[in-house]
């Protein structure tokens, strides 16, 4: 299945469902996805970095055939709205960026992107539509080397305490990270 997947209703749609809603973030994003495969040509098999956890990551998996799950996007929480499509063979790709230079100061889309005022009712549709008209105008790029090395199988162990098993490189006195105190949850119950 291809999923490199055109701006049309039916991703609309899927958007909305997936994301929750056609949010601006996800829908800049979408151009910025298409710009970048405008840019990249027609690599056999590419990868994808997305620069921030909002909004972006979600675009490039509705429009690419890179997802998290797949192992094909990986998202950095630099808080930058980037993102970099790369052949997986040659690792060089385009990154590309929302430039704030590009931006018309006098649009609502300013104000929002560089959050001098939050979106309020009726601000969505009025933001859409000044993404969808000044869209590709937005984005500056640059040709990239991406340096990531491939995700490696680690080694597993057991841990001594909930017996669950973890990567051997976060074992301290034979205690996953959750049992020595670092786990983002804990047990209530």
């Amino acid at each position: 299945m291809n999923r490199w997947r055109n701006i049309d209703d039916n991703l609309l749609k899927d958007a909305a469902l997936f994301h929750g809603r056609l949010a601006p973030g996800l829908y800049l994003g979408f151009f910025m996805v298409k710009k970048a495969r405008e840019l990249l040509g027609s690599p056999e098999m590419i990868d994808a970095v997305s620069e921030t956890v909002k909004c972006l990551p979600d675009s490039v998996q509705l429009t690419t055939p890179c997802t998290v799950g797949n192992g094909w996007l990986k998202v950095f929480d630099y808080g930058n709205f980037a993102l970099t499509l790369y052949d997986k063979k040659t690792k060089e790709g385009v990154r590309i960026w929302v430039d704030l230079n590009k931006i018309p100061k006098d649009t609502l889309f300013y104000k929002w992107f560089t959050r001098l005022e939050k979106e309020k009712e009726g601000d969505e549709e009025v933001l859409l539509g000044e993404i969808k008209r000044l869209n590709v105008k937005l984005f500056s790029f640059s040709r990239v080397k991406v340096e990531i090395e491939k995700g490696k199988h680690l080694p597993l162990m057991a841990c001594e305490k909930c017996k669950e098993l973890f990567p051997v490189k976060n074992n301290v006195n034979g205690l996953c990270l959750s049992c020595q105190g670092k786990g983002y949850w804990k047990t209530i119950g």
